[in-house]
């Protein structure tokens, strides 16, 4: 049976003495504290993400002469005012038929913001791939969370693990990888070696949602965290010692 956090509820377990609460009120306020913290860390993904994905984007798509969408204010403001809403929604315990509205209509505004980047022009650019395929995770995440209301079968936690797993490990590699590279004057080329990284990331979220879903499957979660591990230690190995020394001269 999952766990579903709402309000603070003691539940003791039976044993001669009294023993300490299974689910308390320390409890719910550390899950309280995670929730807000997966909330803020969403805002800022969006926010941030929504700044230079689609300027890398332009700039990839007017290198090649293809048209690259301007942005649209409304959108951008639209785009912030409902994670907050969703926020807001969540931590406040708002009803289920609120939660699943709250949810659907930031998963909606960012899939036509993520539509008009076009970001699948860019498949042929590895890291800038990379962090659209993350960001469509973020999309992924809040329709997980609207369809955590409708079924017990996926628990209310699981859109955290496919954002911080998914979106934002998939952004922050592909991001890693093109600082390790252009600022150090290196072409922006992904060695083979990485490109497998950031399928590995990429394969990681699937996995630990497995687990969320169904918690026997532990092999899930050894899985996802050998994969996400393994990834940035590949990206470590590869880049790291771009970063340490000097950069090459610009082209």
């Amino acid at each position: 049976m999952q766990e579903r956090i709402g309000a603070p509820v003691s539940v003791s377990s039976p044993g001669v003495g009294g023993e300490e609460p299974v689910v308390g009120q320390e409890r719910w306020e550390e899950m309280h504290r995670l929730k807000a913290a997966g909330m803020t860390l969403a805002f800022l993904f969006a926010l941030y993400g929504g700044l230079f994905i689609p300027a890398f984007t332009r700039r990839w798509l007017h290198a090649r002469g293809e048209h690259a969408a301007a942005i649209l204010p409304p959108l951008e403001f639209a785009t912030a005012l409902s994670m907050v809403v969703f926020a807001c929604a969540d931590l406040l315990g708002a009803s289920p038929g609120w939660t699943l509205a709250t949810a659907l209509a930031p998963a909606s505004v960012h899939g036509w913001r993520f539509a008009r980047w076009r970001g699948w022009r860019t498949a042929s650019e590895p890291p800038l791939w990379c962090m659209h395929l993350g960001y469509a995770w973020l999309i992924a995440a809040l329709l997980l969370r609207a369809l955590a209301e409708t079924t017990s079968t996926v628990p209310r936690e699981a859109w955290i693990h496919a954002f911080t797993i998914g979106a934002d490990g998939k952004l922050k590699i592909g991001l890693m990888t093109r600082v390790a590279m252009r600022p150090t004057g290196r072409p922006l080329k992904a060695a083979a070696a990485i490109q497998v990284a950031f399928l590995m990331v990429f394969a990681a979220s699937p996995l630990r949602l497995a687990y969320s879903v169904h918690r026997p499957v532990e092999w899930a979660l050894a899985g996802s965290v050998l994969l996400w591990a393994a990834a940035f230690l590949i990206y470590l190995v590869l880049h790291g010692p771009m970063l340490l020394r000097p950069g090459l001269p610009r082209q």
